[in-house]
């Protein structure tokens, strides 16, 4: 269920004014302290920090599946601002049951460093 995860968002975009884009409304969701939200004061909002829990990755998905689904649209001409659409009003009170899939979040394997080659070198020059 995904209800809860997609009000958060849409609740989010629509009180951004829907002006801005993903990465900025996935920064207000997980509560991000930087100059940029707190200079248009959305660190004062009620969904500020409301999906901290979550990663950023999380969140990306979520808004890219309310794409696919028409709830949210992208405004090219805006600088790829999230929109919602009539369709998000029925999500946003609640009225439909809304499924999402989880997302699958790789995480990344530490990179291994190559041992040293255990050539000729200048051991002075390294030595301090």
């Amino acid at each position: 269920d995904g209800l809860n995860d997609a009000q958060i968002a849409l609740s989010t975009i629509g009180r951004v004014n829907q002006r801005f884009g993903m990465g900025y409304v996935v920064e207000v969701i997980r509560g991000a302290n930087n100059q940029r939200i707190r200079d248009f004061g959305h660190d004062k909002l009620k969904v500020y920090g409301m999906g901290r829990e979550k990663s950023h990755e999380h969140w990306v998905s979520v808004i890219r599946q309310l794409i696919h689904l028409g709830l949210v649209m992208q405004n090219i001409a805006q600088h790829s601002a999230l929109q919602l659409t009539d369709a998000a009003r029925p999500v946003l009170r609640g009225d439909v049951p809304l499924k999402l899939a989880v997302p699958r979040i790789v995480a990344l394997k530490p990179r291994v460093m190559q041992k040293s080659f255990g050539g000729n070198y200048d051991r002075k020059l390294f030595a301090k």
